[in-house]
């Protein structure tokens, strides 16, 4: 439950059905193999089943993805936000709507970005690049909030990489 309730508070995440979705994921994890699990065990955890006032079942894939990046393996999990979806088609040449379909298509995605980038290991520099320089394509087009510890360095003219 900490574990779940600290990743939606840092990485902004709103879910507000907490507690149910960390029982959710206490479930999911008590029946796999975290040495052996990929994109599939996102998908799982991320579907939470439908509880509260919900009118619909509500994925929950982008604190899924990041509850197994920052707690079972980052280089394992890419983080799945806005940012990264984004990112990752432009770099690939891709719609993004694929990617938007399932966090295996995005994983499958971002793994190719990785080995085109000649990156093996440490994917966790990839996953913040990404997260940053969404980040600024988003405050340079004015469509997103900007995060509020990159917009400083945005507004000084500092740019990450293009």
């Amino acid at each position: 439950m900490l574990k779940a309730a600290a990743v939606n508070a840092l990485n902004n995440t709103n879910v507000f059905a907490i507690a149910r979705v960390a029982a959710h994921f206490t479930d999911v994890l008590a029946r796999s193999d975290l040495q052996r699990e990929g994109a599939g065990l996102v998908e799982r955890l991320a579907a939470v089943p439908q509880g509260g006032s919900e009118k619909r079942p509500v994925r929950r894939t982008s604190l899924a993805a990041k509850f197994a990046h920052f707690v079972i393996d980052g280089d394992r999990f890419p983080i799945y936000d806005q940012y990264a979806v984004r990112m990752v088609a432009h770099h690939l040449g891709i719609a993004r709507s694929p990617l938007e379909i399932s966090y295996i298509e995005f994983a499958r995605r971002f793994d190719e970005l990785a080995l085109s980038l000649g990156m093996t290991t440490n994917r966790r520099r990839l996953d913040r690049y990404l997260w940053v320089q969404g980040q600024f394509e988003s405050w340079r087009k004015g469509i997103a909030e900007t995060s509020s510890e990159l917009r400083p360095f945005f507004e000084r003219g500092e740019r990450p990489l293009s």
